[in-house]
Order: structure tokens, then sequence, then C-alpha cells
């Protein structure tokens, strides 16, 4: 069973529309290859929301720049944002491989098909010689 671009996600009530564009986008780029079925859909999600984590917060990142004055003393310190742009840089990256979403990804899936017993190609794989 694949997952639909309004299964799951598009009527969780705690989504947000920006994190259902991601799903519709990669539902319709893969969600007909099978590569995507219905028990990937938490993992999705959380592909999804990461997508919109790091989006916000690199172009609040780029907006306030890579230095903010400190609490403490107010001095010049590293933006806290690229903490946040990094783990999830690194959660979509990490989700991303998982989810056969990246050409290095793909390579090595197989997406269980059915085989045509009549199939001479078929038919010689299965012989093992």
């Amino acid at each position: 069973m694949t997952v639909g671009a309004n299964s799951a996600l598009s009527g969780a009530p705690s989504a947000s529309d920006e994190a259902k564009r991601v799903w519709r986008r990669v539902i319709r780029d893969f969600g007909a290859t099978g590569v995507i079925t219905a028990v990937d859909a938490d993992a999705l999600r959380t592909y999804c929301e990461a997508v919109v984590r790091y989006v916000q917060a690199a172009r609040t990142l780029e907006a306030s720049g890579p230095l903010v004055r400190g609490a403490r003393s107010g001095e010049l310190v590293k933006n806290p944002l690229h903490q946040i742009v990094r783990d999830n840089a690194i959660l979509l990256r990490a989700f991303a491989r998982e989810l056969g979403l990246t050409p290095a990804a793909r390579t090595g899936l197989t997406i269980g098909m059915e085989s045509d017993p009549d199939d001479p190609l078929e038919a010689w794989l299965r012989s093992g010689t």
C-alpha cells in the first residue's frame, strides 16, 4: 500500500501547512514509485517537519546574521540559530537517506515488485545459474 498525497499527514491537526506542502511534494515525486509506503508515514512526517524547521531557521539566521549580541555583556557571539539549522540539516539528511529521497540512497533501493513467472530473465535469475 502506498502513501497518498492526502493520507496521514494532511489529516493531522498538528501538522503545519508548510509541512503538508512538503508531504505533498514528496508524495507527488515518489509516491507512485512504491519507495514510500504507508509504514513510512511517521518517518515522512518527521522529515517534512524537519524541512520546515530548517527553512524557517535558515531564513531567520540569514536575516539576523551569523553574530548576535550576547545577553550578559552585549559582546558579539555566534548566533544560536546555527545549531538549529545544523541539527535540522542532520535530521533532514538522515531521514532523506532512510526514505530513499537522495540519489545515493536510491542506488541501493530494491522495491518489492511481483515477478512475472513467464519472464525468461526472471526464470534464469531464480535458477541461480
